[in-house]
């Protein structure tokens, strides 16, 4: 008798909990439509792998986008209580137990699905499983289906973000292209106008071939510094947490896989302890200790790809000053044939530049027309 009575008080004053579920689908990218891995500097993070399933996975449970989940639910959402009518209800509602009216009702529903939100790989395929908890179950389906069409916006939003900022700074590049290219035809006129004759290298020399070389050089090293500037103006603009080197950090994986259990060892003592205690307080500590962690490796990899940047320019500096000194000496020795020569390919490699920049800025653009999904 007092093992049924315990039972019935059990029942009574506990508030009856809904889980909802829903499934998401990770489509990967096909980066090689129109060269687009050539152009992205974040090419190869879109697909569909277990490491990008695991970083997923992470997002989804991340605080920001809970809060912003949360903040969305409790603004479309319209309190309507929900609680059924058993007898146990009535009797919750004859003892003052639970929420007191819908609005106080769909607040603890909504704080509650947010601190049960679990996502979770659905074994070797592109599916995630999100599920929450609630006391309302409204709040609960509307709640699950908010983070998914949350992550939805906010994963389509930053692929077109980036397609556009990478085809908008190309767009500036061509131009100073384009310049460099009119000024080396001017400087070709003038020298014809100047010398009344058109010179043309009939003989290779080791001083023409070095020169052929540093041209490619040069070439190469200002496409890398392109990439590299891309990455680093990315870096520089964007939000630290959505870089994909900081993304695929193994270093950083794990400590946000600590931070994320560290949370939930804190929300599951907070249900008993205040924050006073001295099992919370330790927790907060190692949080803190976490949290200022990946602040400094964040910043340590934003000044990696900065430094990466800075070589690269160096290097191209370099380059070019090698370039010029090894065109002096090619046209001390051959006079000036080897003059117009030089001119000719400064002409060609600014033109060879300028339209490779040409085509990858018309794809580009075509890229960030198209809708991600």
């Amino acid at each position: 008798l007092l093992g049924a009575m315990a039972g019935v008080a059990w029942v009574v004053i506990r508030q009856p909990v809904y889980r909802a579920q829903a499934v998401v689908e990770i489509v990967g990218v096909n980066e090689s439509f129109m060269g687009m891995n050539q152009l992205d500097p974040q090419a190869g993070n879109y697909s569909a792998t277990p490491a990008n399933i695991q970083t997923q996975t992470r997002i989804l449970m991340s605080s920001g986008l809970l809060s912003r989940v949360a903040e969305r639910v409790s603004l479309e959402m319209t309190p309507v209580s929900t609680a059924s009518q058993d007898i146990f209800s009535k009797l919750r509602n004859r003892l003052g137990i639970g929420p007191d009216g819908p609005l106080e009702l769909m607040k603890e529903g909504i704080t509650g699905a947010a601190r049960t939100t679990r996502a979770r790989g659905i074994g070797a395929s592109r599916l995630l499983e999100l599920s929450c908890e609630s006391i309302s179950p409204d709040v609960a389906a509307t709640f699950v289906n908010s983070l998914a069409s949350e992550y939805i916006s906010q994963t389509a939003q930053f692929r077109s973000s980036s397609s556009q900022k990478t085809s908008q700074w190309m767009e500036s590049q061509i131009e100073e292209a384009k310049n460099r290219l009119e000024q080396a035809e001017k400087r070709i006129q003038a020298f014809v106008q100047q010398s009344g004759n058109a010179y043309v290298l009939d003989q290779t020399t080791l001083d023409e071939s070095k020169l052929r070389q540093l041209q490619s050089e040069l070439a190469a090293s200002q496409a890398d510094r392109i990439t590299k500037q891309t990455r680093w103006e990315l870096a520089r603009n964007a939000s630290a947490d959505n870089l994909p080197d900081v993304l695929d950090d193994g270093r950083l994986k794990a400590f946000r896989g600590q931070l994320v259990d560290l949370q939930s060892e804190r929300a599951a003592l907070t249900i008993t302890f205040t924050s006073e205690h001295p099992k919370v307080k330790q927790v907060d500590a190692q949080i803190r200790e976490i949290t200022n962690t990946l602040r400094r490796e964040q910043a340590t990899l934003v000044q990696r790809i900065k430094d990466e940047y800075e070589a690269a320019v160096r290097r191209e500096r370099m380059l070019l000053d090698t370039y010029k000194g090894q065109s002096g000496v090619l046209s001390s020795q051959i006079g000036r044939s080897s003059e117009y020569a030089t001119l000719r390919r400064e002409a060609e490699m600014a033109r060879m530049v300028y339209f490779n920049l040409l085509q990858q800025t018309n794809q580009a653009s075509v890229v960030a027309a198209l809708p991600t999904n």
